[in-house]
C-alpha cells in the first residue's frame, strides 16, 4: 500500500519529486483488474486458494503471514489517478526478479505517469537482496534528485 499513498501525495503536484521502489500498480475490479491472479505468483495464488493464506520471508528473516481476507480488501484499490501526476517527477525502481510484486507492474507507472523515469535492476528482487543493490539504488536516487531542476 505504500506505493499508493506516496503516489497520492505526488498526484497533488505540490512536490518536484518522488521515488517507488517495487510499488505495485492496481487497477480495481471495474477497471479490469481486482483478480488475485494478476497480484500474486502462481505459487502464491495457489497456496492461497487452498490454505486462505500464504507466508512471504522478508530480507531479514520475518516471517510474514497474507491472508486471503487482506487480499480481498486490496482489489479495488485502483492506480488509475496516477495519471493525473503532470508537475512531480517520479522514478520507479524495480528488482527484475521480484517475486512479491511482478516487474511488470514497474512497467504501468512508466507507462501512466507522465514525467515518470524507470530503472529495473537486473537480479534483484523485493527487497532488493537486502544490501546487495544498496550502492545502485543510491546511486540511481541521487543521479535523479541532482536532475531536479530547483524547486521555486
Amino acid at each position: 500500500k505504500g506505493a499508493q499513498a506516496i503516489l497520492k501525495l505526488a498526484e497533488q503536484n505540490h512536490h518536484p519529486a518522488f521515488v517507488n521502489l517495487s510499488g505495485r500498480f492496481c487497477r480495481s475490479f471495474e477497471e479490469g483488474g481486482g483478480n488475485m491472479e494478476q497480484m500474486l505468483t502462481e505459487e502464491q495464488y495457489e497456496e492461497v486458494l487452498e490454505k486462505q493464506s500464504f507466508s512471504i520471508k522478508t530480507f531479514m528473516g520475518d516471517v510474514l503471514e497474507v491472508r486471503m481476507e487482506d487480499l480481498e480488501g486490496r482489489m479495488n484499490h485502483s492506480s488509475r489517478f496516477v495519471s493525473k501526476i503532470t508537475k512531480t517527477r517520479v522514478l520507479v525502481i524495480h528488482g527484475d526478479k521480484d517475486s512479491i510484486v511482478p516487474v511488470e507492474n514497474a512497467q504501468k507507472f512508466k507507462e501512466a505517469i507522465l514525467n515518470c523515469e524507470l530503472k529495473i535492476i537486473q537480479g534483484a528482487d523485493h527487497n532488493f537482496n537486502g544490501l546487495k543493490y544498496m550502492k545502485v539504488l543510491v546511486t540511481t536516487i541521487a543521479d535523479f534528485c541532482r536532475a531536479q531542476p530547483p524547486s521555486s
